[in-house]
């Protein structure tokens, strides 16, 4: 698990704090964006193997911003996750290029689940191109 690198955008620093640190725990390098023009910035200056994005960050539309972040990273792997009464918004996001979504919070095995997974899918692409 070499280098994984793991950013996490969402705008609740409490939830921030406990995804990152059943991911380190697990040897992932985890950053964190508490805004979506922070999540953009560092896109640009790092590169990370998987993105865990909140849906409806506050500062940005949540289809809006997965198109800038792909703009940047189109090899970019996003698991969507989504407050419950938000699922029936989140139907159409699959045609932006994310590769899952869960709801919040996530039961954690799933999730480490869909991480590792995630992480190697964006390997196979990147190493593919």
């Amino acid at each position: 698990m070499e280098e994984d690198r793991i950013l996490i955008i969402d705008n609740d620093k409490v939830f921030v704090g406990y995804l990152k640190d059943i991911l380190y725990k697990r040897g992932y390098r985890v950053d964190e964006a508490l805004s979506s023009e922070k999540a953009i910035e560092m896109l640009k200056s790092k590169s990370y193997n998987l993105l865990i994005l909140k849906y409806g960050m506050t500062d940005m539309e949540t289809r809006k911003l997965i198109n800038e972040l792909k703009k940047i990273d189109p090899d970019s792997t996003i698991i969507v996750i989504f407050e419950k009464e938000a699922a029936l918004k989140m139907h159409d996001l699959s045609k932006f290029g994310i590769y899952e979504c869960l709801a919040k919070p996530p039961d954690v095995e799933k999730m480490l689940f869909l991480v590792k997974k995630g992480i190697e899918l964006n390997r196979l692409t990147v190493s593919h191109r």
